[in-house]
């Protein structure tokens, strides 16, 4: 690949992840956070809060404190004061030199306290009025507590700064007068005009909205494919709906840093998307109204629910796909050819995958379950999976491995035999659900075909068979995808094995609660932005993750959208190349912000609540007395 045809390849990409700031560099007034496009799961930050004179300015993870909210205040032309929201402290060039740390100081009106904005690629970069150096990251670092200086102006992103970023793709909105509840679309309707509305948390695909940006801090939202969140130029109390996405001012969003989340305005209406009545019972109306500041008009982003809440948005159906099932969870295959019984695994493991279901009969489509050892013959299965289940753990039957025979769902005849086979296995023995681990290309996808409505046989019969099985065990039923690393990264090329899970992902993304990418026996691969990430560096199950987590501009121009963080988790090789306490760092940076060392930066994030981390097999971690799961349970995982 020469120069030219890298810097076409990485365009789409960079003009789709950029955050484009306004022609005219005109910020409101009021309430906004900051974000540094060199650590974009960041902002800019009061250290520890602090409300003295001279206390220093520095980026830390998002947290939707007071400490990361500033009150901009225009003094003339594009020039602006900025307070941090926990009094009148504003942001200080003091000694004005090249370096000089940042602080808060009372407000006073003084040049040093006035900073002209400019659009740039990004956002916007601050200048002092009394200096001209811009408002910089040191060493354009991610690390929390990086110290935020003034530095000569000089283009990088470690001098754009986004105002109220909330990274594109999936994201739920809580209203902070109802917290258990989401934005809803009602009964998961895909009908020009259906309504949107407040219900209890369920993980469906109806609370799922997909954020894109549109230009400053506006978004379309959308749900369950290209409807768009739309304010149907109803009045203030009148419901609003959902439309087919066009671009037009009823489908924008501007939003606002407020205390625990954002505020929206709607460009069509002028008034703020809005929780009517600031009510919790489901089915309340959502509406737009005049702004107000009050916890009706508060979304929060991304809430926890700490798992499934069971039940239906309104008669929504489909899978989970929101918060997702699983979080912060220790995932380990478990061998039943091997000697240790499943109720005996560490209790580190709260995911468990039965390893294996096997194809067989026409075209692999009749799964049968493997032959086991003397251990752990099929005849106690069901107990053990009952005892194990009873300890708090979930378990997943998983279908396939290395050497199962090819699983090609090739017709119609096939999706039958495939879909009541599983449902028997899974009845019979009491699974929560499945793991769906194909591999040695038994998977392969027609170069250039749909993401979203795949016409290779195979991929669109999967897609049936897997929102047949939710249909029948209802939200509660977990779907997992274990692919391998070239099943999601299609970004150099979209043809055969290469991105060939992408339309089982995205066509039954309803149905699926979890893509698991092995991050081993891979050599390496594409990062979402176009570099280049090698196998066995603390970069390789950060970029993998984020393919899932940021969604990129797949070979041809296709754009994968991004899964929720609940959705997603990366899996690791016992004494492979990635060990434990590199998988602990990759798992900070990726959820927390914290820095790993690492190159790559994140392009979105940080993605609190991923489902969590998997460890092939649970049994050889058991040889090694449980180094791993170990390890990773003492950074807080389950």
């Amino acid at each position: 690949m020469n120069a030219t045809q890298a810097l076409r390849r990485l365009l789409p990409i960079l003009i789709g992840a950029a955050i484009t700031a306004p022609a005219q560099a005109q910020i409101a007034n009021g309430i906004h956070t900051l974000t540094p496009a060199c650590a974009t799961g960041s902002r800019l930050d009061d250290n520890a809060a602090g409300t003295n004179n001279g206390n220093k300015i520095q980026i830390w993870q998002s947290n939707l404190s007071n400490a990361q909210n500033w009150s901009f205040s225009n003094v003339g032309g594009s020039t602006y004061s900025l307070a941090v929201t926990l009094g009148s402290y504003c942001v200080d060039g003091g000694a004005a030199q090249v370096g000089t740390p940042l602080q808060i100081w009372g407000c006073n009106g003084t040049p040093d306290q006035k900073w002209n904005a400019a659009a740039v690629t990004g956002g916007y970069k601050l200048s002092s009025a009394q200096s001209g150096l811009c408002i910089d990251v040191a060493g354009a670092g991610n690390a929390n507590g990086t110290v935020v200086e003034s530095y000569t102006c000089n283009g990088t992103n470690a001098q754009a700064w986004a105002i109220d970023y909330i990274p594109n793709g999936v994201h739920t909105l809580t209203p902070a007068c109802a917290t258990g509840t989401r934005l809803d679309d009602s009964a998961g309707g895909t009908t020009n005009g259906n309504k949107v509305q407040i219900w209890q948390s369920n993980g469906t695909s109806a609370q799922n909205w997909n954020f894109a940006n549109v230009g400053g801090s506006a978004y379309n939202m959308a749900v369950l494919g290209p409807y768009c969140l739309d304010s149907l130029g109803a009045g203030p109390g009148g419901q609003i709906g959902i439309w087919g996405c066009n671009g037009g001012n009823n489908q924008k969003w501007t939003a606002s840093a407020a205390v625990g989340g954002f505020t929206f305005l709607n460009a069509g209406t002028g008034r703020c998307l809005d929780d009517y009545g600031a009510g919790g019972a489901n089915g309340t109306v959502v509406d737009t109204y005049q702004c107000n500041n009050t916890s009706a008009q508060t979304w929060t982003l991304d809430v926890s629910t700490g798992g499934t809440t069971g039940g239906t948005t309104g008669g929504t159906t489909g899978g989970t796909t929101g918060g997702g099932a699983l979080s912060n969870d220790i995932i380990g295959y478990w061998e039943n050819w091997g000697t240790i019984t499943l109720p005996n695994m560490s209790s580190n493991y709260k995911v468990l995958l039965y390893s294996f279901a096997v194809g067989s009969g026409t075209d692999g489509a009749n799964i049968v379950m493997y032959t086991p050892s003397g251990t752990n013959p099929l005849s106690n299965a069901a107990s053990d999976i009952a005892t194990a289940k009873s300890q708090g753990r979930t378990i997943l039957l998983s279908i396939g491995g290395a050497t199962s025979p090819n699983i090609t769902l090739l017709n119609s005849n096939d999706v039958n035999t495939f879909v009541s086979s599983v449902e028997n296995l899974v009845s019979t023995y009491g699974f929560n659900g499945i793991d769906l681990d194909l591999e040695n290309s038994s998977v392969t996808v027609n170069a250039g075909d749909s993401l979203t409505n795949p016409s290779t046989p195979d991929l669109a019969n999967m897609v049936s068979a897997l929102n047949q099985l939710k249909s029948h065990f209802g939200s509660s039923f977990i779907i997992s995808l274990v692919p391998e690393t070239a099943d999601v990264d299609a970004y150099g090329t979209y043809s055969g094995i290469w991105g060939s899970y992408l339309p089982i992902i995205s066509g039954a993304r309803s149905a699926v609660s979890l893509v698991d990418i092995q991050c081993y026996n891979s050599g390496s691969m594409y990062a979402a932005n176009g570099s280049v990430v090698a196998e066995g560096s603390v970069d390789f199950p950060v970029a993998m993750s984020e393919l899932m987590l940021h969604g990129y501009t797949v070979s041809g121009g296709q754009q994968f959208q991004a899964l929720s963080p609940g959705q997603v988790a990366f899996g690791n090789l016992i004494n492979g190349p990635t060990p434990p306490s590199m998988a602990v760092s990759a798992w900070n940076y990726l959820t927390k912000g914290t820095a790993d060392g690492g190159s790559y930066h994140l392009l979105g994030g940080p993605y609190a609540n991923m489902a969590g981390v998997m460890v092939w097999d649970a049994n050889q971690d058991a040889n090694n007395g449980y180094s791993y799961a170990n390890t990773l349970a003492g950074d807080g995982l389950n």
